[in-house]
């Protein structure tokens, strides 16, 4: 109201009526700070061993073809040299995948954000590919990953529909007007 026809003051308003959801946001966020305190002190923002392993293992690896993020086919052949650190199973990648996100929010509950370096974008990145390698075990593992890929915004990611044909042991990737000419 004090400010009519300003549209940044009306939209910075909107969800202000929402107090339970402020209230669970703030609470929410306060606990992911007190975590992240306890577990990092001041060291939140310095390397972990996973993060560093990912920068020692794509050290030199080349921007990919847009220029944006490393080369996918150098950063799964770095990954894939070192099957001590390759996930072996589905379950392996959740747990990965699951720890790169929560060490994120960890860090955004103290800082502005909780970004972190290109290799372990990359690394997230590769992960998020193996789903689409290796096999399930079986259906309750499938259906695992299915449920993470729909709680955790898995859907609208590059790989996703390789995912999802592995996961119904698919041979091969569709294709729609496979054999058919283009007459």
């Amino acid at each position: 109201r004090a400010h009519p026809g300003n549209w940044a003051a009306a939209f910075s308003s909107f969800g202000f009526g929402d107090l339970d959801g402020l209230a669970d946001r703030a609470i929410e966020r306060a606990t992911r700070q007190r975590e992240a305190r306890s577990r990092f002190g001041d060291a939140i923002f310095d390397a972990t061993p996973a993060e560093q392993f990912c920068i020692d293992a794509l050290r030199r690896v080349r921007k990919g073809a847009r220029g944006y993020g490393l080369d996918a086919a150098q950063v799964d052949k770095r990954f894939d040299a070192r099957p001590d650190q390759r996930p072996a199973t589905l379950t392996d990648c959740v747990a990965e995948l699951t720890y790169w996100r929560e060490l994120y929010w960890l860090r955004h509950s103290v800082g502005d954000c909780g970004d972190t370096s290109e290799q372990v974008s990359a690394r997230d990145d590769y992960v998020f590919r193996m789903l689409s390698r290796i096999p399930p075990r079986d259906v309750d593992e499938a259906v695992m990953v299915f449920h993470y890929l729909t709680s955790n915004d898995g859907m609208d990611r590059c790989h996703t529909g390789a995912i999802i044909l592995n996961l119904i042991g698919a041979p091969e990737p569709y294709h729609p007007h496979k054999g058919e000419s283009d007459e």
